[in-house]
């Protein structure tokens, strides 16, 4: 950060300046994350595209490349 350079380098009208200029165009944290919370909920696909770990169903009725009479397992069954 700018403010700390010039800070340590004893300018401390710049380093004010910079303090300024980082509290007025730092991100809103709760802004960004209210989005992002809305963005999952409203499109729970994306929500799991974006998980850390995701795992695709690929025996899924309407698979690409499967034959269209695919049945969708139970999770009883073991499915998911």
């Amino acid at each position: 950060n700018l403010s700390l350079i010039h800070s340590q380098l004893g300018d401390e009208e710049k380093a004010a300046a910079h303090r300024r200029l980082h509290e007025k165009y730092r991100p809103d944290d709760n802004a960004r994350d209210k989005a992002v919370a809305a963005a999952r909920r409203s499109n729970p696909a994306a929500d799991n595209a974006a998980q850390a770990i995701t795992i695709y169903k690929l025996q899924r009725k309407g698979a690409p490349g499967l034959d269209t009479t695919v049945e969708e397992e139970s999770p009883a069954a073991g499915g998911r």
